[in-house]
């Protein structure tokens, strides 16, 4: 590397990835599919209701008066 040449950092690596755009594009985006409806600690994705443990709400507790 040249004197003139600094690395990339650890930002501007992220700022320029665009691997998820392209697939998003593409419709072949796989890590996240929208929640059409939000039940508690259920929600539905793609028409099926699933049980959402991969929030804090995974109990249902969110939206309790308690």
């Amino acid at each position: 590397m040249s004197e003139t040449t600094s690395p990339p950092t650890v930002l501007r690596k992220c700022f320029e990835w665009e691997d998820a755009a392209r697939a998003r594009e593409s419709g072949l985006y796989p890590f996240f599919r929208p929640i059409t409806e939000a039940r508690g600690s259920k929600v539905i994705v793609e028409g099926r209701e699933l049980i959402m443990a991969g929030s804090n709400n995974y109990l249902g507790l969110a939206t309790t008066r308690e």
